[in-house]
């Protein structure tokens, strides 16, 4: 079982826009069941014709699981769908200082995206995470069963988002289906065409003898006595089912792991925000104004920010304060920051109504502005809120050919 899907079941915000940086914006036109038809038809007379087999699959088998999986995540990269996927783990654990025996552990990860958003849920273990993506914003859930917070929610409103969406999604169930299509050989062993719809069907006839067991994401491991999958891949190269069913023999045991992975609904799938968005998260929007001097926060909905934390970073200014009474939706405060006279210390001020801008107020450096807010909740305490803007300069031009800022994540 790749590493791959540990990682994934304990994803938070900061992983999830870590990824933003490898993709570049494209737009979305979101392809409905009959455009998607029209952009896979058969190619016109001046189009070079395409292989008789998906991308990096052949007659004889999987040639080259990477350009597969490139083909995959770009074919869904613009269209609606649903993904999901469970996989099972295999660890050791050790209870109350007993030799350690195996377990199984399984993770189930579903993903739909839609015009509207992109919905992400993983499970496994005592834990469970959930993420609504838009265009505009990112918003999560983590909750955890036995320790911590009970839940986290979490909102981010800044640059990239939509970067963060594609990339995030295209690559969460595939990244895990990628080294069993590399480290086993395959058979094509059945070929089914449907109106303008043609599946390959792919059996594993065996691990692939370059396979090294524990090393990086290979679902190989000293344990494994057979891994056998099956694979079927459309035309243009997208991966619509997929299973595999591994065997191991531990200390004279055998533990049997079973995975499966489908992409259904292109072209026709529909989202809407988890209920938790609009019960849970609270949607705050951030500008600034006063002459460059004053941040306007906007509750855009969600639960109500009763005496929230605030904190504004922008360098070389900063500053805290804790916000006296609660902001619900619809209502918008203000932020500033003053300085007196004689004195080089900043201090963080809030207000209901515009304020009128004096010399004591410092000026804001411009940048570009984001913002986050976060609703922990405890479950013997009460919950903590509080919301952080961000204003972060543009990068001085060094070097970088493409004129784009490099993004610097807390």
């Amino acid at each position: 079982m790749p590493r791959t899907v540990a990682a994934l079941a304990c994803v938070v915000l900061v992983a999830l826009v870590g990824v933003a940086g490898a993709f570049q914006p494209a737009p979305q036109p979101n392809a409905t069941a009959e455009q998607f038809q029209q952009q896979t038809a058969a190619p016109g007379e001046n189009e070079t014709t395409p292989s008789a087999y998906p991308p990096g699959a052949a007659a004889d088998g999987i040639e080259n699981a990477t350009l597969l999986m490139d083909a995959h995540r770009a074919a869904l990269r613009n269209v609606s769908y649903r993904e999901r996927s469970v996989w099972e783990d295999l660890t050791m654990v050790s209870r109350n200082g007993t030799p350690a025996e195996p377990e199984v552990r399984q993770y189930t990860i579903t993903a739909e995206n839609g015009t509207n958003g992109t919905v992400v849920d993983i499970a496994g273990g005592n834990d469970s995470n959930g993420y609504w993506f838009t265009d505009e914003a990112t918003m999560t859930k983590v909750a955890h069963q036995e320790y911590g917070p009970e839940a986290m929610y979490t909102y981010y409103r800044g640059e990239y988002v939509y970067i963060e969406r594609l990339g995030y999604v295209s690559q969460i169930g595939s990244d895990i289906v990628a080294p069993y299509l590399r480290d086993l050989d395959y058979e094509l062993v059945a070929t089914e065409s449907v109106a303008n719809r043609t599946r390959y069907t792919y059996s594993s006839t065996g691990i692939n003898e370059t396979a090294q067991p524990n090393l990086g994401d290979t679902p190989l491991r000293e344990t494994t006595e057979s891994i056998n999958a099956t694979v079927v891949i459309n035309e243009r190269g997208i991966i619509e089912s997929f299973s595999a069913r591994e065997v191991h023999s531990v200390d004279n045991e055998t533990v049997t792991l079973n995975h499966t992975f489908r992409v259904t609904g292109i072209g026709e799938t529909v989202t809407t925000p988890p209920e938790w968005v609009a019960e849970e998260v609270a949607q705050v929007d951030a500008s600034v104004t006063g002459n460059g001097s004053v941040l306007e926060l906007t509750h855009l909905g969600g639960p109500s920010m009763t005496e929230p934390g605030l904190f504004l970073y922008a360098p070389p200014a900063y500053g805290q304060i804790l916000f006296n009474g609660t902001i619900a939706p619809g209502e918008t405060v203000y932020l500033y920051l003053t300085v007196e006279e004689g004195s080089n210390e900043t201090q963080l001020r809030t207000a209901r109504e515009p304020p009128s801008v004096n010399s004591s107020f410092v000026g804001l450096a411009p940048g570009n502005v984001s913002i986050s807010t976060y609703r922990y909740l405890f479950r013997d305490n009460e919950p903590t809120v509080g919301i952080e803007v961000t204003i972060e300069r543009p990068a001085e031009s060094s070097g970088n050919e493409s004129g784009t800022a490099e993004r610097s994540w807390r």
